[in-house]
Order: C-alpha cells, then sequence, then structure tokens
C-alpha cells in the first residue's frame, strides 16, 4: 500500500505552525526553528515517503490537536 502524498502547500504550513508552537512553549530557539535541516526534513516528511513518517504526523496532529482543545478550555475559564 502506498502512502498518501501531501500537497508541498500543506507541509510548509505544517512546518511553520509546527515551529512557531515549539518557539512559543520555550521548546526550542528562533534559531533553531529557522534551521535550514529542520526545514527540509518537514519537507522530506511532506512526501511521507513510508508508513512510519504517516504514523508520526497523525500522532502530532492528534497531539497538536489535543493541546490546543486544552488552552481553549483554559481560555474560555479565565473568562
Amino acid at each position: 500500500m502506498t502512502a498518501p502524498r501531501i500537497d508541498p502547500r500543506l507541509a510548509f504550513l505544517a512546518c511553520a505552525s509546527a515551529r512557531l508552537m515549539l518557539v512559543e512553549e520555550g521548546a526550542m530557539t528562533l534559531d533553531e526553528a529557522l534551521d535550514a535541516e529542520f526545514i527540509e526534513r518537514f519537507r522530506e516528511i511532506g512526501g511521507l515517503v513510508c508508513h512510519c513518517e504517516l504514523e508520526t504526523m497523525q500522532n502530532f496532529d492528534r497531539i497538536h490537536r489535543e493541546m490546543r482543545e486544552r488552552q481553549l478550555r483554559a481560555w474560555r475559564r479565565s473568562r
């Protein structure tokens, strides 16, 4: 079974979103987020060359969605 291909524009947006989130959380510096090798890795993932990368992307999506839901609940409680 062949893994589905992701539109390169979508891969770029996912990369930018992930980098912003990691910088905002203090998990990486701005210099690290703009490192060319980090960006290139996301471009490779955009091609989804193996099933393990597809699982990684799905796991990242699930974690990101859960984190955003927690942030939304916290924001609603603070109002």
